[in-house]
């Protein structure tokens, strides 16, 4: 299996070339080479520990809403992270209506139960934070329902939380593009009630999956997981499917980050869209701050959406 793992990490020159020209159909071969890979990864897991039964008939009629609470969780703590996401979460403090609730390393038990081996596996190092937070964010929605937000996500949308809160599940769903999951769902805003059936699976089976495996088999696990879910459960299909098509251009702030601002396109974004998804790793400031670009203008403009 760990073969498996190193042919992915192999693969990384391929992302970086994908749109160049003579690479992309190589890209498009190995990345399909690498779904079927984990298909197989996922499958074996799901059939030995019994989750292709639990989850093969789902009751639909009587879903629970997903409510006003909202998650973010930054795990070494809020009052010394990066600029980029103290702007975040203030402007996701006002969001009207919502029960916010910031998690670190400090607090998030207090909502979040550890299986055993899971902890196990944490305290040695081998779940790093990062995979835990995609534990954390299925099982806070599971048991308690809500909407979690990546700590990097920007809401533009004030009424975003009270337009969905009766709904049973919500994502951000943009247009197709290279990934494989084509823009039909994203695990960095994913909202549902209590016992939703998507993250429920999703996280039971990321706790079986560490019951036979220490390491990672790539870094979309949690979207694998969530494409075997789709193609494998006609229940996922139907609750994924009926999600409208949303927030079209959700990476322009990111990906104009450095460029000139221009208050057109700028306008154009607020418009069309609930929410951003940053990169706090990407967001430099420029050497001149005199000029104004993207970046700058999102972290010192003040929305009164």
């Amino acid at each position: 299996m760990k073969g498996i793992y190193y042919l992915y990490k192999s693969t990384v020159v391929f992302k970086a070339l994908r749109n160049c020209f003579g690479f992309k159909s190589i890209f498009f071969k190995v990345d399909k080479l690498k779904t079927a890979c984990a298909m197989k990864i996922i499958d074996k897991v799901v059939k030995k520990s019994g989750l292709d039964k639990k989850y093969r008939d789902v009751d639909l009629t009587k879903p629970n809403p997903i409510g006003n609470r909202v998650w973010i969780y930054w795990y070494t703590g809020f009052e010394t992270a990066p600029p980029l996401i103290k702007k975040c979460v203030e402007e996701a403090k006002k969001v009207k209506d919502i029960d916010l609730i910031l998690l670190d390393k400090n607090n998030f038990e207090k909502y979040f139960t550890f299986d055993e081996n899971l902890k196990k596996l944490v305290d040695e190092g081998k779940v790093p934070r990062e995979k835990l937070a995609n534990i954390v964010r299925t099982q806070l929605i599971s048991r308690h329902g809500g909407t979690w937000c990546d700590a990097t996500l920007f809401i533009i949308d004030k009424n975003l939380i009270s337009n969905i809160k009766d709904m049973s599940f919500y994502s951000a769903k943009h247009p197709k593009d290279w990934h494989f999951a084509e823009g039909k769902w994203t695990t960095f805003f994913l909202a549902g009630g209590i016992g939703n059936p998507i993250t429920s699976f999703i996280y039971d089976t990321l706790i079986e999956y560490y019951k036979y495996y220490d390491w990672h088999f790539d870094y979309f696990q949690f979207d694998y997981i969530w494409l075997y879910a789709y193609r494998n459960f006609d229940w996922a299909r139907k609750i994924i499917d009926a999600l409208p098509e949303n927030n079209k251009d959700l990476n322009y702030i990111q990906r104009n980050w450095d460029k000139p601002f221009n208050k057109y396109e700028w306008d154009t974004m607020m418009a069309n869209n609930e929410i951003q998804k940053l990169n706090w790793k990407a967001a430099k400031l420029p050497n001149d701050e005199t000029v104004e670009t993207v970046g700058l203008h999102f972290l010192n403009c003040q929305f009164n959406r």
